[in-house]
Order: C-alpha cells, then sequence, then structure tokens
C-alpha cells in the first residue's frame, strides 16, 4: 500500500539549515547528528559542482547547531568527494565531543580524530571507512585505488600514482586500531578473487562501500571489477571483523544497503541470471542497448518485473534472502533503518525524467510506504559524479531525518520532521 503526501514539503515540514557555500553530509550509512542531537557535522566548500573533487579542493569540516546560528569550521581536508564526504562523523565512546574525519597526508591519506573541547588533534595514518568506536577499531581500503576504478568515492593525491600496478595480495580492507593507530590486511582482494574463481588480469579489481554491523562484529562490502570488456563483475560480501572468514552473499548487480540487526541486511540488486550472464559477456553491446531501452519504461513496476530488481532482506549466517517492498518500492534508493522502530526505513529516490527526487518513509512488516516529499534537482547534476542525492539519515531518536538537497541552487544541509509521517505509517 502507497500513501501520497504533498509534492512538495511544507515550510515548516522541512527547514534548511545552511546557506551561501556548498554544505553537504555524504552518504546515508552515518548520522551528522551527535548523540545528544544539539549539534551536527558537515562539510562546507567553495569549489564548483562541476567536477570529481581533486586534491587542489579544499573543503572545511564545519558543525551546524540545529537551533540556528552560523556554522563553525573545525577543521579542513583535501580527502572528500560528493556522494560520501570525508567520512566525517562523531565517536561518542570517545568523548561526547570528538569526531573523526578523513585528511590528505604529505604521502596519502590519512583519520583525524579531534577533541572539540579541549582543541586535542590527533592522525591515523590510515584514512578510514567505517568506524566501530565502542569497539575501538576502524575499518580502511585503498582509496587511491578506489579514485582511480570509481573517481566519485575515492581521494586525489599528487604522492600517488593511481595507475600504478596494484599487489592484490597486499591490498585490501584494513583493521585499524584507534589508539595505537596500527593497522594490518585483514582480507585482501586476492583473498576475494581466489574464493570467487576470478583471474586478477580481467580487469580493475577494487573494494569500496564498507558499512559494520551494528555490535562491530561483522563487516559488508563490496567487490567489483570493471572487465576488460567493458562488462562490470559484482561481489556483496560479509566478513568477519577479526579477519576470519568471510561469505559471499550476492554476486550480480547490487548498490545500497543497511543492517537490519546483526544478522540481516538489505540491498536493492538484481536476481537474473540471463542478464547476468549476458553483461559478463562479448554480448555486451548488445546488453547495453537492452539496457538503454527498458530505462525508457516509464512503468518503474513493469521495468522491475523485467530484471527481477528489488530490495531483498538477506540473512548473513545462510544466505538465505526474500523480497521485501515488491510493489512499493520498485526502484533503487539509499535506505536507512530507524534506530527507534524496527523494521521502518527511510529511502529516496533518483531524480526522474522532471528532475524529481521523492524522499519516503517503509514500513517492512505492513509494506507500506509514505512519501514525505519531492523536491528538484539542477539540471547538471542529474547522473554525473557530483549529483546531490538526498542520501537521508536518521537522528539518533528515530524522528528527525537529514538529507542534502540543490533544490534551491547548490547544495545545503536540511532537515524534514517525520513525527507525523511515522504515526500515519506505525498506525
Amino acid at each position: 500500500m502507497t500513501t501520497k503526501r504533498s509534492p512538495i514539503a511544507p515550510a515548516d515540514q522541512l527547514r534548511v539549515l545552511t546557506s551561501g557555500a556548498s554544505h553537504f553530509f555524504g552518504f546515508h550509512d552515518l548520522t551528522p547528528w551527535n548523540e545528544h542531537t544539539d549539534e551536527m557535522v558537515c562539510l562546507r566548500t567553495g569549489t564548483r559542482e562541476d567536477h570529481v573533487p581533486l586534491h587542489n579542493d579544499v573543503a572545511e569540516v564545519v558543525i551546524v547547531e540545529e537551533a540556528g546560528g552560523a556554522p563553525t569550521p573545525v577543521g579542513s581536508t583535501r580527502a572528500w568527494n560528493w556522494q560520501k564526504g570525508a567520512r566525517q562523523r562523531w565517536l561518542p565512546a570517545l568523548g561526547r565531543r570528538v569526531i573523526a574525519f578523513n585528511a590528505e597526508s604529505p604521502t596519502g591519506f590519512e583519520c583525524r580524530i579531534l577533541d572539540l573541547d579541549s582543541g586535542e588533534q590527533r592522525a591515523l595514518n590510515s584514512a578510514l571507512y567505517d568506524v566501530c568506536d565502542r569497539a575501538g577499531f576502524g575499518l580502511s581500503l585503498n582509496f587511491s585505488r578506489l579514485f582511480q576504478c570509481q573517481p566519485g568515492y575515492g581521494y586525489d593525491h599528487p604522492a600517488l600514482d593511481p595507475l600504478a600496478e596494484v599487489d592484490y595480495a597486499r591490498d585490501g580492507i584494513l583493521r585499524v586500531d584507534l589508539s595505537t593507530g596500527e593497522s594490518s590486511v585483514i582480507l585482501s582482494i586476492q583473498e576475494v578473487l581466489d574464493r570467487v574463481g576470478m583471474d586478477p588480469s580481467a580487469g580493475a579489481h577494487y573494494f569500496t562501500h564498507i558499512q559494520a554491523s551494528p555490535d562491530g562484529k561483522r563487516y559488508l562490502f563490496m567487490h567489483r571489477c570493471f572487465l576488460k570488456s567493458g562488462g562490470l563483475v559484482n561481489h556483496l560480501i560479509v566478513a568477519d571483523s577479526a579477519g576470519s572468514g568471510f561469505r559471499v552473499l550476492l554476486d550480480d548487480k547490487m548498490s545500497h544497503f543497511d543492517w537490519s540487526d546483526n544478522d540481516h541486511v538489505f540491498v536493492w540488486c538484481r536476481q537474473n541470471s540471463a542478464i547476468k550472464k549476458l553483461k559478463e559477456s562479448k554480448l555486451l553491446a548488445v546488453a547495453k542497448v537492452l539496457y538503454r531501452l527498458s530505462r525508457k519504461i516509464r512503468v518503474k513496476a513493469v521495468r522491475q518485473g523485467l530484471y527481477n530488481e528489488s530490495f531483498r532482506k538477506i540473512d548473513v549466517n545462510t544466505g538465505a534472502s526474500a523480497a521485501v517492498g515488491k510493489g512499493v518500492l520498485t526502484e533503487d534508493g539509499h535506505p536507512q533503518l530507524n534506530p527507534a522502530h524496527a523494521g521502518l526505513w527511510v529511502n529516496d529516490t533518483y531524480p526522474d525524467p522532471d528532475l524529481a527526487q521523492t524522499l519516503m518513509l517503509y514500513h517492512e512488516p505492513s509494506n507500506r510506504r509514505v512519501d514525505l516529499l519531492t523536491m528538484r534537482t539542477q539540471p547538471s547534476l542529474k547522473e554525473t559524479c557530483w549529483r546531490c542525492d538526498f542520501h537521508p539519515r536518521w537522528d539518533p531518536g528515530g524522528t528527525r531525518v537529514c538529507i542534502d538537497s540543490a533544490h534551491k541552487g547548490n547544495r545545503q544541509l536540511c532537515v524534514v520532521d517525520a513525527h507525523q509521517a511515522i504515526r500515519e505509517i506505525l498506525a
């Protein structure tokens, strides 16, 4: 069942917190709020929204008080991108006002940990993709390699050659101790290639989208390979944070995901072996033509049926999965589970042909959806590496949603009050 709301958010529902230079948080797997929900962390930059950030593009790390007032700069970074920021976040286990963000170092990238009260700052020798502050470690990968393979998500650095030959036995996911900064590879690209039976020379292999489970004992990530034929191979993998083992959950197209609990994840993916084989074969050109034709099908439910794409809930222990949101969630989005209400998501859509993006709630137990708002992005941003997706994130109390939106021009940090919609969808 789908419940539609006003196509444009009422003024008392949407608040634009920032103005002027571009302000944004980034991806949907973190939250900009601290635990007390009185401060938010984000990036501010004067960089034009028309290219992938390079090393000479600087962003400030700023603190925004939701109650009002000008953002307060607390640091700067050259290790950032439009989609995931500098992976800036709060570390409540290390202090009430402690943040972390990735930045450049003379030889590469680092993670800076800053206590806003004392001003004390220290740096870890590895930039971090995700952090388990209560468990005392972070997870890292090769951000220069990521920049080469998927520029909208990695970092540029003049001291690093992204085209340099990669030793897959030494490149992979690192576990970094937050106290000592010591790091070690806990899962290499070569180990994954051995498990899935892929030739290292088949194309450019890389890891991306690391997300730790709520208890920090496991993490999800994607292995991707751009084949020399032009095709793309995907694997969604769950691994033990101590480095003792891993399981391949999906081996077809997949994109955005979140943990439902410590044993289950939901992910937008495709389960169509015929299309998978076609995209990995020499008939890739045919596959691309068919894909472009399918994109013109305006009825998303029909297109969803053709490709057998949907959100699926997967048991990471067994690999068993089931479709979620059939007929209601008809396209890819950026979901995040509500921290206070089991089975309640916030989600969004990519811009449609009219540039409209929709923000919604979804209740898994009842398969109901409530649309919160629809706003139009800028034509110059659509389908680029510097696009402005909503990337919705809950506050710790699970009643407000933060989004990045370019509906007024450049991207700004916005907050949507979801109290009423939550009551409606849970009724």
